[in-house]
């Protein structure tokens, strides 16, 4: 696997626009939040087919071959959905909530998770994340494929009019 350099996440933007939606859910603040996910970028926790080892500086290398997907949260319906977290502590406090400690995250924007979405194996559709949850045990906000979905259509849009 290709080295990666360690970037220390952070989203201050989004969770405060996440914080005021919860305060009044309204038109104006799911524009707001709508708009910085757009621009964020977050920590998505996986799974790997192989188990890492630990290189001379604690840094885990996966084998050659090792597959990845993303760790699906299933909701009270048994629908699933992926996992995202602003930083660093909102993804600590969903390891800690859950008593992991060997997990693993990428950073992902919201065009990684449309790709997942839409590249997801065929023998797991049944298991197709139905969208993503960011911070979980924290803000708890959920975006579904729909909003995905617009979200992407919108970038487009952008991108065509420059």
């Amino acid at each position: 696997m290709a080295e990666e350099k360690i970037v220390k996440l952070s989203n201050p933007r989004l969770r405060g626009a996440m914080q005021a939606l919860m305060a009044q859910n309204d038109v104006r603040h799911r524009m707001v939040v709508l708009e910085e996910l757009l621009n964020s970028r977050f920590l998505c926790p996986f799974i790997s087919s192989k188990a890492p080892v630990m290189d001379e500086n604690g840094e885990p290398s996966f084998p050659e071959g090792s597959q990845f997907r993303p760790y699906l949260h299933y909701d009270r319906q048994g629908e699933p959905h992926m996992l995202a977290f602003t930083d660093e502590e909102a993804l600590n406090n969903w390891k800690h909530m859950n008593k992991l400690d060997q997990t693993f995250s990428y950073l992902c924007s919201l065009g990684d998770f449309a790709n997942i979405m839409l590249n997801y194996p065929e023998e797991e559709k049944k298991n197709m994340p139905n969208g993503f949850i960011i911070n979980l045990a924290d803000e708890d906000l959920l975006v579904d494929k729909d909003m995905i979905a617009n979200l992407i259509t919108r970038i487009y849009v952008n991108e065509t009019e420059k």
